[in-house]
């Protein structure tokens, strides 16, 4: 009976140190955190180097569009297979969206969606209001409305004045903005500027500039009426005032017993009654050369 049981205890023996031999040839599981150094490549390429530098099995089922993806090099100490995918599933969200799930001891990969940019819309019409994008390259408001009409961005509604439109604006570069951001945008970088924005109408108007102070001076202009009649010269001082860009604000009166013109005005009106005078003069020198030649 014993020799029997020996008999059958070696002609099975091989075969049960067969099957253990098979059984450490199989791949066993990735050990649950290890070290790795990425060069980059795709996905595909990381499953085959933790396969290759664990001797182990990622236990990663992953859809022939996700492996195609390009990943970048990377090197990280302590980690598993789940940790790496779901770093990577939150780096490449702008260019290739994956899904990575975990299943028990097992995780997924599926190219969920590829995000592909956009282009940009030029003018947008959302709720009633027009969304646009505008780079200008500096000038007046008079050349940047002017350019959102020529755009087609001028669902603008814009009411100003001339004097606004010679405002000088500096260059900027904006998106997805409305008319109401620009133009209150806009009011805060001039101080020249006064921007309402009521029932879809943006009026822009300028802030009245402090009035100069007025001072009084007096002129002596009696060798001038030896030559010129007095209305001659007023006239003359008042047609040069109206040269300039302010408004009048000046005024003359003549006291005929002393011949002096008095005058009330800005500095810039009484400069330009001291310019006059002297042209007058110069005008009279010529005259009297030639009264002397005859």
């Amino acid at each position: 009976m014993h020799k029997y049981l020996l008999v059958l205890l070696f002609a099975i023996a091989p075969m049960l140190v067969g099957q253990d031999s098979k059984q450490t040839e199989e791949k066993i599981p990735t050990p649950s955190h290890f070290h790795i150094q990425f060069a980059g490549g795709t996905i595909n390429d990381l499953l085959l180097q933790i396969e290759q530098e664990t001797k182990s099995d990622p236990n990663v089922i992953c859809t022939t569009e996700a492996a195609q993806i390009s990943i970048p090099p990377f090197k990280l100490h302590g980690v598993t297979t789940k940790d790496i995918f779901f770093a990577l599933e939150f780096i490449l969200a702008e260019s290739a969206e994956i899904k990575v799930g975990v299943h028990h001891n097992i995780t997924t990969i599926v190219c969920h969606k590829k995000h592909e940019k956009q282009p940009k819309k030029e003018a947008e019409n959302v709720g009633g209001q027009l969304f646009f994008s505008v780079e200008f390259a500096g000038g007046t408001m008079g050349e940047l409305l002017a350019q959102l009409e020529k755009e087609g961005k001028a669902g603008a509604n814009v009411i100003c004045s001339s004097e606004v439109a010679k405002v000088t604006l500096p260059a900027f570069k904006l998106y997805h903005v409305t008319i109401q951001d620009l133009t209150q945008a806009l009011g805060f970088v001039s101080p020249l500027l006064h921007v309402n924005y009521k029932a879809n109408v943006a009026t822009i108007k300028c802030f009245e500039s402090p009035k100069a102070p007025l001072k009084t001076d007096i002129y002596c202009i009696e060798s001038y009426l030896k030559v010129y009649k007095v209305e001659d010269i007023v006239t003359a001082i008042q047609t040069a005032w109206e040269m300039q860009s302010r408004e009048i604000t000046g005024k003359l009166k003549f006291h005929a017993d002393t011949k002096l013109l008095i005058a009330l005005g800005t500095g810039e009106e009484q400069e330009i009654i001291k310019t006059t005078l002297n042209q007058l003069s110069v005008g009279m020198s010529e005259e009297n050369k030639e009264t002397k030649n005859r």
